[in-house]
């Protein structure tokens, strides 16, 4: 089977994409800024723990750092809970993110895939 990534913008152009984590509106200004802090520390290696945002999470929301994990994004995020649960069975609504299929499927989970549709009230706008 032949997996592809969502998100191609350049070949289905206004198209509304269910499979990938984007905004449509753009990054915010606090986002763009941020990122252009962050352009300093680019030569340093990440810390793979994410010790500081896991602390801060833990102090905002009064909740032990450890109640927290932090990945390299919503794909890294949903293979690793695959491959450490290993489900059997599993149904995924269509259109979703592709990543949820494939990961499921690296365990051998038999996936259904449940088609929302317009006679089901299911709506795209």
């Amino acid at each position: 089977m032949e997996y592809a990534h969502g998100g191609d913008i350049y070949t289905y152009k206004g198209m509304l994409d269910f499979s990938v984590n984007v905004n449509p509106l753009g990054p915010s200004e606090r986002v763009v800024d941020a990122a252009k802090r962050g352009v300093e520390r680019a030569a340093e290696y990440p810390d793979s723990r994410c010790g500081r945002l896991r602390e801060a999470l833990a102090e905002k929301k009064g909740i032990p750092a450890e109640c927290f994990i932090a990945g390299n994004g919503a794909a890294d995020l949903f293979f690793s809970l695959v491959l450490a649960e290993r489900p059997r069975k599993a149904v995924i609504p269509v259109p979703a993110f592709s990543e949820y299929g494939q990961a499921l499927r690296t365990v051998d989970c038999s996936v259904r895939e449940y088609f929302l549709k317009k006679e089901n009230n299911f709506c795209m706008t």
